[in-house]
């Protein structure tokens, strides 16, 4: 017979994820956004690299636009994806 297998428990939170899922103290009942501070972002140096990969995808669909109001072009799209 199989042994079985033992549950995982889940990590406990680090003091600035912990942060991240409270809410501010007004005292509202939890209605309240989080503050997310730079400190808290991890990763972006990642998109130095991948940016230049997707350069060539910036015209794309760029002629269709005859109003001239395009904001994100193709590999803005695909960063903004990816985040």
């Amino acid at each position: 017979m199989a042994k079985p297998i033992p549950k995982r428990r889940k990590p406990a939170l680090s003091r600035s994820e912990s942060e991240l899922s409270s809410t501010s103290d007004t005292g509202n009942g939890g209605g309240a956004e989080p503050t997310i501070t730079a400190r808290h972002l991890q990763g972006l140096k990642f998109f130095k690299r991948v940016r230049p990969l997707l350069e060539s995808l910036h015209d794309i669909g760029a002629k269709r636009d005859k109003s001239g109001n395009r904001d994100l072009h193709m590999d803005q799209y695909c960063v903004l994806v990816l985040m």
